[in-house]
């Protein structure tokens, strides 16, 4: 597993962007470059090869990108998954995410938890309030912060349960 390489998705979008602001502000001496969607695997290659112009270190921000949602043509597949196994460039970093589902099955998806750091958010589920409640105590009591038990209810049943509300 290269520490290099980081792969975030899941069904709770808000956690997984909250992960990936924490990502590059853990990075603050790297250069940031963003490929979102469709792009050249070859200018994913070239970025993994230099250094920006203004820093030393790169950091790769890879949103939705488009192979980890449908098949690659047989030269790209090859040159990724290469690039996946063999990344070792300690200046450069690659931060790959997904903000919407994703099918596990799915042969970059399986290589990436392989071979990133990977971390998977997922909502809680309807009938885990109380794991909601517990999330927005631990929010609050981080930033130094008590609510009353009503308040705490009210906040989870105005909020319906989306944590990014709940944050605000």
């Amino acid at each position: 597993m290269s520490s290099l390489i980081t792969f975030y998705f899941g069904e709770e979008t808000f956690l997984t962007r909250e992960a990936v602001q924490k990502t590059i502000h853990d990075h603050p001496h790297h250069q940031v470059d963003y490929l979102e969607g469709s792009f050249e695997i070859s200018q994913l290659i070239q970025l993994t090869q230099s250094t920006g112009l203004f820093a030393s270190k790169n950091l790769i921000i890879m949103k939705n990108p488009f192979f980890l949602f449908k098949k690659c043509d047989n030269k790209d597949e090859k040159a990724l998954e290469n690039l996946f196994k063999t990344h070792q460039n300690e200046d450069v970093s690659l931060l790959i995410y997904a903000t919407q589902t994703i099918d596990q099955r799915k042969k970059f998806v399986s290589l990436l938890k392989k071979q990133a750091n990977t971390q998977q958010f997922n909502a809680f589920k309807d009938w885990e309030q109380n794991k909601v409640l517990q999330w927005i105590q631990q929010r609050l009591k981080a930033k130094k912060k008590t609510i009353s038990q009503d308040a705490l209810f009210a906040l989870e049943q105005l909020s319906g349960g989306s944590l990014e509300q709940c944050n605000a």
